[in-house]
């Protein structure tokens, strides 16, 4: 009988525990799928111009909902199946397209692992609802609708005047997006809208689209990526909105507009708007480009507007297919013409663009004419007089003469004179002063002065002055001066015994040269910068971010030498001194001096790899006076070059490094080497070169760096 009843209790157990284990195969089953299930995400966009009889038409709604459909089907992943797009539509058709868009949530939602569902509008509203042609949808009823579609996640995004008061509605606090990771779990809604709830929302027509929306889509396409991790969070996109929002129209007739937002989100994460990691095309802003950001397709319309403060690269996905850009800042502007193929990233560097010139424009209602030729000469101008052929202009010329002074706005050929010129416009052509000239817009040509030069503006071309030359704006060409120049950038040489420029493509030549980041060289007896990125040849090299060393290594047991290294994080130049440890530091015996160059190699983590050739001086004589003296008398010092190979390791300031050296002896038997006593193999290896053969001194060293 209990064996009986064991039987049958080990049975049941065994049913049990089949049972068990497909029932969790089944939770396995359901959860794996679930995990690889997934997110599909729909989306309607609405654009209303029409907001009834007694409100003006907009201009851009229907093209800002079309933008936002065209951003999210990129770059949002919602498929254009997924993508209901409404220009000026009826009241009763949004209504009715919400209601057909919960069937449609119901349809694919088992298959996925989260429906997401994004709303837009952008048109006429009041502090009630939205205004689409004599009809009101009033706020309360749209939220009702919105969430009765049945998505995970909503996130809804109103464009119209006032709308600050669709947030303010029934659902809770408010809660601050400080959301950081990927969302995995996440459920609710946010909601984003344009303005307070007091606020009118504004369009331009400059940049043919609402300005809330403008900045929604750049930030979309990758503006709004503080973080370059290759995706916009309605948290990026949040901010990155309100910020460009507010600061676009706090000077406009309307005031400022204050974007708000009602997120109730729960679980874990942010909600990924769009993916930029893999865009069709996209271009690509190199570091050190900074200034206000403008793109433009090829049919003229605004694709993107942002800031950029150029300490970091920058991607924006956009489109294939050609673009105009322009780059903005203080009293500058630059331009260029790109080229996006598709599945390709364009680089867009300083080296690209051009300085943009001004229009010559004239004031309506003025009375002055413009054409013709004009013509002007004189001593002072207050007895100038004017001769022209064609229509009389007499601030603006094609040729002026002045013995002694010139006051011009415009000079759009030849203006010659004795003392000073003074232009208050732009100057396109020749340009000559005796002393002095200033120009307060651009320079197009060539601009001569005998002393001092201003020119407020860009220039392009060249710009010479006898002893100060000074360009606010951006240098393209030529800009040399007998003293000192300076400009904002230069694309092309600075030449001066003194220049200055905060952006080099190109070069500076000089005595001293400083510059911000330069893309080239600079060439002078010390070159200063922050970054190159490109070689400096000259005595002292300081560059701020890139190779600075005081160095000390050890040759064997008995010579030891001391050294600076100055350069870029590449390319350096090497001063040294050497002595024996060994003799009297006094008497200077077997002093050697030497100069040379080397490249640096940086590894992962804190190693590097260095090798450099210089040419070394070994100082001969018996006393003291004559050794120094052998160094810097020509033919006395015995001369050979050295070449180097170390590698080393760096702690924050201070590195430590091991190598060889090889000193070359032109002759087979040392002697250079062997009459400075700098030597350590007696016997040196022999290497046949078309200039004859040169014995090879190998040695060991170690050293530290600080």
């Amino acid at each position: 009988m209990n064996a009986h009843r064991f039987h049958d209790s080990f049975r049941t157990f065994r049913c049990f525990r089949t049972l068990l284990v497909v029932v969790l195969a089944i939770v396995c089953t359901t959860v794996a799928s679930a995990q690889t299930a997934p997110v599909r995400r729909i989306g309607m966009f609405i654009g209303a111009n029409d907001g009834g009889r007694s409100r003006v038409t907009l201009r851009w709604a229907a093209e800002d909902a079309r933008r936002m459909a065209q951003v999210m089907n990129e770059l949002g992943s919602i498929a254009p199946a997924d993508t209901y797009y409404l220009a000026d539509p009826e009241v009763d058709q949004v209504r009715s397209d919400l209601r057909r868009l919960t069937e449609r949530v119901e349809s694919i939602a088992p298959a996925a692992r989260r429906v997401e569902f994004v709303f837009y509008y952008s048109g006429h509203s009041d502090d009630q609802g939205l205004l689409i042609g004599d009809s009101r949808l009033p706020y309360r009823e749209l939220r009702e609708l919105i969430q009765g579609v049945g998505a995970d996640v909503t996130v809804a995004i109103v464009d119209g005047c006032e709308s600050g008061a669709f947030t303010r509605l029934k659902g809770g606090d408010r809660v601050q997006p400080f959301l950081t990771d990927e969302s995995a779990d996440m459920t609710g809604f946010a909601f984003l809208t344009s303005s307070s709830d007091s606020e009118a929302s504004q369009e331009s027509d400059r940049i043919q689209a609402s300005f809330f929306t403008h900045f929604v889509v750049s930030g979309l396409r990758g503006a709004a990526d503080t973080t370059q991790s290759g995706r916009v969070t309605l948290n990026e996109l949040y901010h990155y909105a309100f910020r460009e929002t507010l600061a676009m129209t706090s000077s406009t007739t309307a005031g400022p507009q204050h974007p708000s937002y009602d997120i109730q989100l729960t679980g874990t994460g942010d909600i990924v708007l769009t993916d930029i990691s893999r865009p069709e095309g996209a271009l690509r802003f190199a570091s050190g480009l900074s200034g206000r950001v403008l793109i433009r397709s090829a049919a003229g319309n605004i694709i993107s507007e942002f800031h950029t403060s150029g300490s970091s690269a920058r991607i924006l996905a956009v489109p294939p297919g050609s673009y105009e850009i322009i780059i903005s800042e203080q009293n500058t502007s630059l331009r260029g013409d790109f080229q996006v193929a598709r599945h390709g990233t364009t680089e867009v560097a300083l080296r690209d663009l051009v300085p943009m010139r001004r229009e010559i424009t004239r004031l309506r209602g003025s009375g002055e004419e413009a054409g013709g030729f004009r013509f002007a000469a004189g001593v002072f101008p207050p007895l100038e007089w004017e001769w022209s052929i064609g229509e009389l202009h007499p601030q603006d010329i094609n040729l002026g003469l002045s013995a002694v002074s010139s006051r011009v706005r415009n000079t759009a050929g030849f203006n010659l004179s004795g003392i000073h010129s003074s232009l208050s416009g732009n100057n396109t052509g020749l340009q000559i002063s005796g002393v002095a000239a200033t120009i307060a817009g651009n320079s197009h040509g060539m601009a001569v002065s005998g002393i001092f030069q201003d020119i407020g503006g860009n220039s392009l071309g060249i710009s010479v002055s006898g002893l100060y030359s000074v360009i606010a704006g951006t240098s393209v060409g030529l800009q040399a001066s007998g003293i000192y120049t300076q400009s904002a950038r230069t694309i092309g040489v600075q030449a001066a015994p003194f220049n200055r420029s905060d952006k080099v493509t190109g070069g500076q030549i000089g005595l001293f040269n400083q510059a911000g980041t330069v893309y080239g060289t600079q060439i002078g007896l010390v070159n200063v910068a922050d970054d190159v990125y490109g070689v400096p040849i000259g005595l002292i090299n300081i560059i701020h971010n890139g190779i600075n060393d005081v160095t000390i290594w050890f040759e064997d047991d008995e010579l030891i030498k001391l050294g600076v290294r100055n350069g870029t994080r590449h390319v350096y130049s090497l001063f040294f001194l050497g002595l024996d440890r060994e003799d009297s530091w006094r008497e200077l015996d077997h002093l050697i001096i030497g100069a040379g160059a080397g490249l640096r190699v940086n590894l992962p983590g804190p190693f590097v790899v260095d090798s450099d050739l210089s040419v070394a001086r070994a100082a001969r004589g018996s006393e003291t006076q004559y050794r120094i003296s052998s160094l810097v008398t020509p033919g006395e010092a015995l001369v050979f070059p050295v070449l180097r190979i170390s590698a080393g390791i760096h702690f924050g300031r201070l590195g430590f490094y091991a190598g060889a050296s090889i000193y070359g002896d032109p002759g087979l038997s040392g002697q250079a080497v062997r009459e400075s006593r700098y030597h350590i193999s007696e016997d040196p290896a022999h290497l046949a070169t078309p200039w004859g053969e040169i014995g090879l001194h190998p040695q060991f060293f170690t050293g530290f760096t600080f």
